[in-house]
């Protein structure tokens, strides 16, 4: 009993640690935690890595002074939700639609589906119908299909070995065609699709990246086929990998950590 006490001990003095940075308004230093906490100070220095390792607090210019870090920061962009995500990448959706003069949107995974959290239709008269990629399975369009690819590979393992339903004429709904898909999107940084969600429908996805490169939403530029053929909607790459960067920032501070899929990008939009 006595070690479960002790680990509980520490547990508490971990997190009252990191609740007295909360309240602080200046950076806190080894020493003054363990007079603070009337504690050792290598038991205060093994407290400390312990948050540190997480990413809850980190060090700063002076050294064994430490702040709040990007984890917490994180936590708190995290708690306003996916409504939140969606209202702080409105202008960027905006500017994407009125730069491309076609259909944007940004969704996330929900289980084994995609929902949108938002979405800026053309101006244009023919159009996407952004309804099409609400509920959507995985493995269907470059939303999907982006958001498949950055899952675990077990998961995505899982996934495949239920039936694969097309719903336009150029779904695929083949596990082996579908593998080799998800390793180029991989490879590439991008997804591509042609009459996948609908007919007609050509669209383009790019992951919304944060600083640990842990996927946070998909960003999509959609449009009619006559409108976009294969090379020029290529093209649009680095724009997409632009703005999903800018969503990153907006939604945690940290650097988005965006440049190897740009340079992909645009070394595609080349070819």
């Amino acid at each position: 009993m006595a070690g479960s006490g002790s680990a509980y001990s520490s547990l508490d003095r971990i997190l009252d640690i990191l609740l007295m940075f909360g309240e602080s308004q200046a950076p806190l230093s080894v020493q003054r935690l363990s007079e603070a906490f009337r504690s050792s100070r290598s038991s205060t220095y093994r407290y400390v890595q312990i948050l540190r390792k997480r990413g809850l607090i980190e060090e700063t210019e002076v050294p064994g002074h430490f702040r709040l870090g990007p984890t917490v920061l994180r936590l708190a962009r995290n708690f306003g939700g996916d409504a939140h995500l969606g209202t702080l990448a409105e202008p960027v959706l905006q500017e994407l639609a009125a730069e491309s003069g076609e259909s944007v949107m940004l969704t996330k995974r929900s289980g084994t589906s995609v929902r949108v959290l938002a979405s800026i239709d053309s101006a244009q008269i023919v159009r996407v119908d952004i309804e099409a990629a609400h509920n959507s399975p995985l493995h269907v369009g470059s939303f999907g299909k982006l958001h498949l690819a950055y899952l675990d590979a077990r998961e995505v393992e899982r996934y495949l070995r239920h039936p694969l339903h097309a719903v336009a004429p150029h779904t695929v709904t083949e596990p082996a065609n579908l593998r080799a898909e998800l390793e180029a999107i991989r490879t590439q940084g991008y997804a591509l699709s042609d009459s996948e969600v609908e007919a007609g429908m050509r669209s383009l996805s790019v992951p919304v990246l944060d600083g640990a490169r842990t996927m946070i939403a998909v960003l999509t530029l959609a449009g009619p086929a006559f409108r976009l053929p294969i090379a020029p909607l290529r093209r649009h790459a680095p724009r997409l990998v632009a703005a999903a960067a800018a969503i990153a920032r907006l939604w945690s501070p940290a650097p988005a950590a965006a440049e190897p899929s740009e340079r992909r990008a645009r070394r595609a939009a080349r070819h």
